[in-house]
């Protein structure tokens, strides 16, 4: 039961995932239409590579909660660049 349960919520955070991707990509088309999509597209990437290297390396160096830490401060100074768009 537990397996079938963590196998739910993976796909429930994969399905959201490419939502909210496809959510920003419409967004950044409707505000900036004249604007290229390489900088969004490798900024995603980029970020994509950096939770999946980074976070695991710090849950076990400084315990599993410094990966949740890390990853609200980054949103945090995310928030203020977004703005603008």
């Amino acid at each position: 039961m537990k397996q079938a349960l963590i196998v739910a919520f993976q796909l429930t955070g994969g399905i959201s995932s490419g939502l909210i991707l496809a959510a920003c990509y419409a967004i950044y088309s409707d505000t900036h239409p004249q604007r290229n999509f390489a900088m969004f597209s490798i900024a995603q990437m980029v970020s994509g590579f950096i939770a999946v290297t980074a976070l695991p390396l710090l849950a076990d160096r400084y315990g599993w909660r410094s990966g949740f830490f890390a990853f609200a401060l980054f949103s945090a100074l995310a928030i203020p660049l977004a703005l603008p768009l």
